[in-house]
């Protein structure tokens, strides 16, 4: 099978993975911190704008050399990363720098 992306893989079988290589704590905190600060930001009216999000898009696709639409398209799809996903990651992550600066 050349496409791994078309084998499901369960949450349960993720979370058990951390588990077994003693990852789970690191990324339980990772995710934790992540949810602290972007309550802080809604607390503090910390928002970013599209346009923010497209500019640091469009950093991320000349750092990967991603021309067109469609080498963006593949690259994400060779991530397992959804468009939507991506940018919903870019928010949080400029959010977190603005919010961060501030604590």
């Amino acid at each position: 099978m050349n496409d791994l992306s078309q084998i499901f893989i369960e949450n349960e079988e993720i979370v058990n993975f951390f588990k077994r290589e003693m990852n789970l704590k690191e990324v339980y905190q990772k995710i934790l911190f992540k949810k602290v600060i972007l309550h802080i930001a809604q607390e503090r009216g910390i928002t970013v704008t599209r346009a923010e999000v497209e500019a640091e898009a469009d950093r991320q696709r000349r750092k990967q050399r991603l021309e067109k639409a469609t080498d963006t398209l593949t690259w994400l799809a060779d991530q397992l990363v959804t468009p939507h996903d991506w940018e919903m990651g870019i928010r949080d992550r400029l959010i977190s720098v603005s919010s961060t600066s501030l604590i």
